[in-house]
């Protein structure tokens, strides 16, 4: 899990689980998102509310 409070004040968290919730049991061998990817997603200056 990440999670980054940008300057701006916006709030975002990217998670990825192996399985339907994050105490489920695994329903594929790994993570959809390797630990990089939410890494790269969250700080990211695409995740913006709208205007």
């Amino acid at each position: 899990m990440v999670d980054v409070l940008r300057p701006d004040g916006l709030r975002v968290v990217a998670l990825a689980h192996n399985s339907a919730g994050p105490r489920g049991p695994a329903s594929r061998p790994t993570p959809v998102l390797t630990v990089e990817q939410p890494r790269a997603i969250a700080p990211s200056p695409a995740r913006h509310l709208p205007t």
